[in-house]
């Protein structure tokens, strides 16, 4: 471990891992060095690399740069796990040694969680840029957040800032079981004790290319992500034993506020359906939804709820994306 001083504390720690990405971390570390916000440190973690980064890293001269080296290669988990602790800040931020941040990022972050106490996770849109050019949105508010979770992570890891309280006082961090989908069952714990959101504007460039994590592992971490969501459902649904009563918390925990969405995505579902029988079925799910949304009753949704859980059609994630109307 080099150059980890402990200085003044800083309102925002940055966590910065690297491993062998050269290429790319200069403008990564320039990013954060130009924010509009100054009052933080980065913690650089340099776990092994093999290649020039640490030649890169060194070229920085700001006194904000925390440089810690690995001297094996501990692996992503241990050192993200090695940042949070040694981040002195309230808030937490994270930015992977490809993406960039864009020059007001941790200020308008801050500015939330500033402003919002009960709130302990703010990310933000992503502009995509590298192999694909498209702005990646997802659902902003705390209930379609938890509602997404069932079925996908709607945060880029590299847009997040947290309360560090929430972590210290709940003793989490990153679980090494969790290989590559080690940030999406952070948020879920998290999610146990605090409220979270999505601001709605690109806030980072994230770059996309061919040796990214969700690219290389996309087959470990799909089936990851599949157990992570299997317990979350489970913890959800904790001791329902039948349809109405997992019907009365869909309702009241989730629908209401989803269902008129459902209904607006509907050709969008539609057409990702891969034959003409789901297409049929799915037609009188949307059906039945407008008219659930249209009355405001939950007239219908033990039958809505019924058709799609229970109908062979359809895999579980399928299920899942029908229900919750999450894309």
């Amino acid at each position: 471990m080099d150059n980890y001083l402990n200085m003044s504390t800083p309102l925002v720690s940055v966590i910065l891992p690297i491993y062998n990405a050269e290429l790319y971390v200069r403008e990564s570390i320039q990013s954060v060095l130009n924010q509009s916000f100054s009052d933080f440190e980065l913690i650089v973690i340099n776990d092994g690399s093999t290649d020039s980064s640490e030649k890169v890293i060194l070229e920085f001269l700001d006194e904000r740069i925390k440089y810690v080296k690995n001297e094996a290669n501990l692996k992503l988990i241990d050192t993200l796990n090695l940042g949070l602790k040694l981040a002195q800040g309230k808030y937490i931020a994270r930015i992977d040694a490809d993406d960039i941040s864009f020059l007001d990022r941790f200020e308008k972050q801050i500015s939330f969680l500033d402003k919002n106490p009960d709130y302990g996770i703010v990310g933000s849109f992503a502009e995509c840029f590298g192999d694909t050019n498209e702005i990646i949105k997802y659902v902003e508010e705390d209930l379609d957040i938890r509602c997404a979770l069932l079925t996908h992570n709607p945060f880029i890891h590299s847009t997040i800032m947290v309360r560090s309280l929430v972590l210290r006082e709940n003793n989490l961090l990153y679980k090494k079981d969790q290989l590559h989908v080690e940030d999406y069952g952070l948020w879920i714990l998290m999610l146990a004790f605090t409220k979270a959101k999505i601001i709605p504007e690109c806030l980072i460039k994230y770059r996309v290319h061919e040796n990214q994590i969700s690219t290389v592992h996309r087959e470990l971490q799909k089936l990851n992500a599949e157990n992570l969501q299997r317990a979350y459902f489970n913890s959800v649904f904790k001791g329902v034993s039948n349809l109405d009563e997992m019907c009365s918390i869909f309702y009241d925990q989730f629908f209401i506020e989803q269902i008129i969405l459902f209904f607006n995505n509907y050709k969008k579902i539609k057409l990702s359906l891969s034959n003409e029988v789901q297409k049929r079925v799915f037609h009188l799910i949307a059906t039945k939804a407008r008219d659930i949304y249209l009355t405001k009753e939950k007239v219908g949704l033990k039958e809505l709820f019924s058709t799609i859980l229970f109908n062979d059609f359809f895999t579980m994630k399928q299920k899942l994306f029908l229900t919750f109307r999450l894309f």
